[in-house]
């Protein structure tokens, strides 16, 4: 199902809580809200399942207003972050609860809940307590009772919250699994950037009930909108400098760049500008390895940190390097770890940076 947000504006006890959110979400799409506590992505949410009165805007399901539409008749349905089980039932009753309401047959509910069981991979837990179960199995049970509703469109609130992070990965893995197998819409809320990055088609970035920026997760990470965006999309180090003839040239070093954006395939614009990029898209070498993209700026290593393939690096600039330095005066890289090992460099030791061809994000002053 087709879902638009078109100039959302809710209030809650007198205060807008969000402001002209214009979404538009295609049928099948996975979209997470991304965003800190309070920014109006639980409200979003449940404005679209219809458990809000909305200021302003419309909410289209199909292309047809749902605005007066109860929420038992939109579609839709939601998985709170709280999973609000009955703990009085056992998992057969709970999961059965929205086909019983719908008045379906004691067999065909019985089916249905085996059915949905093997899909959550919980097969044989139909006599199962609630209270006997772990966190994550209350999950699981609480998405097939969502499912039993026979939705189109899938509502997550925080749906992982509370699990370890290998149970989240491992329940992220299941929801996107059954959102492609049974053809959902699937729309999650979560603070968390990489389960954003990892499971959805498109992100929608919020902050303070707008929308920063709304794309897949490669734009969001490579071609964000502003500094702000990029900011929460990740660690972030900036270098001041300029561009002349499609070279960034700053006292790290220079390379070769192309124009930032929606529209960024071009040749850069010659002028001031800072040059962003993300850990993983510096390196570090030996002062003596020279090369034609060297810099006058030189740094210490501080630590090193190996975390299996990959491998930190904290870096500061040497007190007479630290002029007109955009970043933390201390700082993290990542490199491979046999890239590392090639360059020697251990803390104490004297470095340059390099960034990779054309990596970065372009933020014109």
């Amino acid at each position: 199902m087709e879902l638009r947000i078109e100039g959302l504006s809710v209030a809650l006890a007198g205060e807008e809580v969000l402001t002209k959110i214009d979404l538009d979400i295609r049928s099948g799409e996975f979209v997470s809200l991304l965003g800190a506590s309070g920014c109006g992505k639980s409200t979003l949410l449940k404005s679209i399942a219809g458990l809000l009165e909305v200021s302003a805007g419309d909410i289209r399901m199909n292309g047809a207003s749902v605005l007066g539409v109860p929420p038992e008749k939109r579609g839709a349905v939601i998985v709170f972050q709280d999973l609000r089980l009955f703990p009085h039932m056992n998992v057969e009753e709970n999961i059965a609860f929205p086909m019983e309401l719908k008045g379906i047959p004691k067999k065909v509910r019985r089916d249905r809940v085996e059915e949905l069981l093997r899909a959550v991979q919980l097969p044989g837990f139909q006599r199962r307590r609630i209270r006997e179960m772990s966190g994550g199995q209350q999950q699981r049970v609480a998405l097939a009772r969502a499912l039993a509703a026979d939705p189109e469109i899938l509502l997550l609130d925080e749906p992982f919250s509370g699990l370890d992070p290998h149970l989240r990965s491992e329940m992220g893995r299941l929801v996107r699994s059954i959102h492609e197998e049974m053809h959902l819409t699937t729309v999650m809320v979560t603070h968390d950037r990489a389960e954003a990055m990892r499971f959805s088609d498109r992100i929608a970035l919020m902050e303070s009930g707008r929308i920063l920026q709304y794309g897949t997760p490669d734009e969001l990470w490579t071609a964000p909108v502003s500094r702000k965006v990029a900011d929460r999309m990740g660690t972030t180090i900036y270098f001041p400098g300029t561009v002349e003839a499609g070279v960034f040239r700053c006292r790290d070093f220079c390379v070769k760049v192309k124009e930032s954006g929606p529209d960024g395939d071009g040749p850069a614009e010659n002028g001031p500008a800072e040059l962003m990029l993300h850990p993983s898209e510096l390196r570090a070498e030996a002062p003596e390895s020279g090369g034609e993209s060297g810099g006058t700026r030189f740094y210490r290593v501080r630590a090193v940190l190996p975390e299996g393939e990959t491998v930190g690096i904290r870096l500061s600039p040497e007190e007479s390097s630290r002029q007109d330095l955009a970043s933390p005066a201390d700082f993290e890289i990542r490199m491979i770890r046999q890239e590392w090992e090639k360059t020697g460099l251990w803390p104490g030791d004297r470095c340059v940076l390099r960034p990779r061809s054309f990596a970065g994000v372009l933020f014109r002053w």
